[in-house]
């Protein structure tokens, strides 16, 4: 854990990523906020449709789909689209160098794996 905030936020390092999850109210309910600063450009499109489809699978829970984590292999549906935005999958860089990745606007992004 390199950070926590109860009930607002918590930060881990995943595998070589940092990984931060915000909670905020909201008149809806909370919102959730997940940032991966990753290690290596080249992996944003599939990291990026894996957690899409990580948070559509909760969302479908949330909502009482008992079958949700079963559609796990949506991330498949929504990788064309993190390709066309981040670029195709790179190897990692020889220096094993941080990679300095963009920021997108994610309001860019497909809203779920349906979509």
């Amino acid at each position: 854990m390199l950070a926590f905030e109860p009930q607002s936020a918590m930060e881990i390092r995943w595998g070589t990523d940092i990984v931060r999850l915000e909670l905020r109210p909201i008149d809806e309910g909370t919102e959730l906020t997940l940032l991966d600063t990753l290690d290596e450009h080249g992996k944003a499109a599939r990291d990026g449709a894996g957690w899409h489809t990580c948070l559509d699978a909760l969302e479908r829970s949330l909502g009482g789909d008992a079958d949700a984590r079963d559609q796990m292999n949506g991330w498949k549906d929504v990788h064309e689209h993190y390709i066309e935005t981040f670029g195709p999958e790179q190897p990692p860089s020889p220096a094993g160098g941080r990679a300095v990745t963009p920021v997108y606007n994610v309001t860019d992004w497909p809203v779920s794996a349906a979509s």
